[in-house]
């Protein structure tokens, strides 16, 4: 494994994208609570506080740039499957985002589309792209495949805004959702961490798949523990 210019290259351009979506979120008056809230008058989802845009800046450039020493050389005809993938999932979750009536500074029914937007859904297609590479083009120890999986596990917690969503029962902002009243969140979680499971299964073995299940079953457990005993205080 080596670390080339194309990965330095691309781990600079991740956080780059991180930073003009910063931009856009301040001009767009989406960046800061008060904005948010100045800007559509209901609680929602500002830049600040949005956990996906920290991981996006401080976790997925390097767990990416790590998952890209292990690619290879890339193939379209063996590859074109994670892209397809990538570029389907992204516009899945636009539209998703596009329908919520929660303000959030990547999409929502008030703000369907800016540069943010644009940015985040080219960069989440790319990485999806990466990710299915790393799964299942590349022979990866078990170990880097647990990581890898219960990192990215953590991601989608911070981007469905599970810790701030826990921060909130502690906080009690005026400015934030009841976030982890969100019906949908339980089941989006879940299948998450059991797509994960199976994606640890296939690349590392049955070991790496019962790890992966076994941390998304306790990490679970505390968030639910955690809102069972913040929730009414």
């Amino acid at each position: 494994m080596e670390i080339g210019l194309g990965i330095i290259l691309f781990f600079f351009a991740s956080q780059s994208a991180v930073v003009i979506e910063a931009i856009d979120s301040w001009h767009s008056n989406i960046f800061l609570p008060s904005q948010m809230m100045a800007q559509y008058g209901r609680p929602g989802i500002n830049f600040l506080t949005h956990g996906g845009m920290w991981s996006d800046m401080f976790l997925l450039p390097y767990l990416l740039c790590y998952m890209l020493l292990y690619s290879g050389k890339w193939d379209l005809s063996r590859d074109w499957l994670p892209i397809a993938i990538g570029i389907a999932m992204a516009v899945g979750n636009q539209i998703l985002l596009n329908n919520s009536t929660r303000p959030d500074p990547l999409g929502s029914v008030d703000l369907k589309w800016s540069v943010a937007i644009a940015v985040h859904s080219v960069y989440m297609a790319a990485y999806i792209a990466v990710i299915g590479h790393f799964y299942f083009n590349t022979d990866v120890s078990s170990e880097a495949t647990i990581v890898v999986s219960i990192l990215l596990g953590v991601h989608v917690a911070a981007g469905t805004h599970v810790f701030l969503g826990m921060a909130n029962l502690l906080g009690h902002w005026d400015w934030c959702p009841a976030l982890l009243s969100d019906p949908n969140l339980p089941y989006m979680s879940a299948g998450v961490w059991a797509l994960l499971a199976v994606l640890a299964w296939y690349a590392g073995g049955m070991q790496a798949g019962l790890t992966v299940a076994a941390t998304g079953s306790i990490l679970a457990s505390v968030v639910l523990t955690f809102a069972w005993v913040f929730q009414d205080r």
